[in-house]
């Protein structure tokens, strides 16, 4: 089986940024493009504190790999950003009343199609199952009747409660506490995207879990990530896909570079 380790670069977090923005390509943009950005030149994004390496707060700014990247995307376009912070739960509800612009960092599903306009994907979030080591759990069949921690609006939640009604749901409010309930036999496993998964181990100091990759989610639920603005913004989805469709491999690479470096041994 595939085995994978996650190694957090820091040393070049000081210089990503300016490498980053050192260079405005040109981007053509529509003239209805344009008017929008003149009469909206800033736009609300969401911010959840609690999505390392993707999306998180540390000492009052926004981080992470998804912040780099709606960043360089708004650098490009010409859009100014102004963050939303709070807890995933309440910036996804105010978003779907269109409180809040852009959510970034999310996963596709039907439900969310409903009232979310998804632009292309900006990177593919391999799955993964967290347990206390001796838990054997591979297959779909495999958790039922287990005690699964749920995390509040998240797509993966979503889907795990339609494929296996017979789970027992731990519902809680992030990442952390998610794998902090499986550490401490509050819930029997956990399942979320393996960056974020290892990340937060690392971080929290958690060995008594084992992470292995999980695929046989039900593919209703995309494993890639991406931006969504409010359906009434159809022009705003355009505008990042343009920016979106800009980002160089260099820029790819830097910026993935800067959160998480995904090896198969």
């Amino acid at each position: 089986m595939k085995q994978f380790k996650i190694a957090l670069l820091s040393f070049c977090t000081w210089l990503l940024p300016t490498m980053l923005f050192a260079t405005h390509a040109f981007i053509p943009l529509s003239p209805e493009e344009e008017q929008w950005i003149e009469n909206h030149p800033t736009i609300s994004v969401a911010n959840d504190p609690a999505w390392a390496p993707f999306d998180f707060t540390k000492e009052g700014k926004a981080q992470g790999l998804g912040i780099d990247y709606i960043e360089l995307v708004a650098h490009k376009v010409g859009l100014n950003i102004q963050y939303v912070h709070a807890p995933w739960s309440e910036l996804f509800e105010r978003f779907k009343v269109r409180n809040i612009d852009v959510v970034h960092s999310v996963y596709k599903t039907a439900e969310r199609e409903k009232f979310a306009l998804f632009t292309q994907p900006f990177y593919e979030n391999a799955n993964a199952i967290a347990m206390r080591k001796g838990l054997q759990i591979a297959t779909l069949r495999d958790l039922e009747h287990k005690r699964i921690a749920l995390i509040k609006g998240h797509g993966l939640s979503e889907t795990l409660l339609k494929d296996v009604p017979s789970i027992v749901p731990i519902e809680v409010n992030d990442l952390k506490e998610a794998l902090h309930a499986v550490s401490f036999d509050k819930a029997d496993a956990l399942i979320s995207s393996l960056g974020a998964i290892s990340y937060i181990v690392m971080e929290e100091a958690l060995p008594n879990l084992e992470i292995e990759p999980f695929d046989a989610l039900n593919k209703d639920v995309s494993s890639q990530l991406y931006f969504a603005t409010t359906p009434n913004q159809p022009i705003l989805r355009d505008i990042l896909n343009k920016g979106l469709q800009a980002i160089t491999p260099q820029e790819q690479t830097a910026i993935k570079s800067r959160w998480l470096l995904q090896t198969n041994a």
